[in-house]
């Protein structure tokens, strides 16, 4: 068997630079190899792949013009998938969930109770407000036509840009006097909006 080098059997001897065969203490079975720092071998094969996933970049791609942007890239948290579409890598994916993490902490100091609202919305809901023809051109419409149907001239659905249109009637629903008007709530989640250009800040 060989070990990486730096990984230490229980009682047995220590691996040698280079990864060279060692044996173990009688009776240690496979599952009991650590790294240095008490790391089990699964955990230590785990930060293996993460460390394959994390790959930085040298230049910035042509099309990053934001330093933000290039940034994100360079350090290897996002990478690009189409325009304005990233997936998050491992690195990327732990800040974002940190910085979720504080901000949910902040607003339940402040006495905001959080909930999970759709991403998915009824175009009814946003027509009968006063922000339809100001945002319609920055939605996502989902079309839902049946076999054989021509799909509606008007969205039956849209992907959410923002979603006050969506907790106002939570709200409206709920508080039936002035004892329970006093009530905040808060959300994390992603937003979608068709921009020709990302937002900066």
């Amino acid at each position: 068997m060989a070990v990486w080098p730096g990984c230490k059997w229980p009682g047995g001897e220590r691996g040698e630079k280079g990864g060279r065969e060692t044996r173990p203490a009688p009776g240690a079975g496979n599952k009991q190899l650590r790294p240095h720092g008490g790391v089990s071998s699964a955990g230590f094969a785990h930060e293996i792949l993460v460390a394959d996933l994390h790959s930085t970049l040298k230049e910035s791609p042509s099309d990053a013009e934001i330093t933000s942007h290039k940034l994100l890239l360079r350090a290897g948290l996002v990478r690009k998938l189409t325009g304005g579409i990233y997936t998050y890598l491992p690195l990327g994916l732990r800040a974002l969930q940190k910085i979720s993490q504080i901000c949910r902490e902040e607003m339940e100091r402040a006495g905001a109770i959080e909930v999970l609202m759709p991403h998915l919305h009824p175009a009814e809901t946003w027509t009968k407000g006063p922000r339809w023809h100001a945002v319609r051109e920055v939605m996502y419409a989902v079309a839902s036509a049946g076999a054989g149907q021509k799909a509606p001239a008007e969205p039956e659905y849209v992907l959410g840009p923002t979603h006050e249109e969506v907790v106002t009637p939570l709200v409206a629903a709920d508080v039936t006097s002035y004892a329970t008007c006093r009530r905040t709530s808060s959300r994390s989640r992603p937003s979608f909006a068709t921009r020709s250009a990302p937002a900066t800040g």
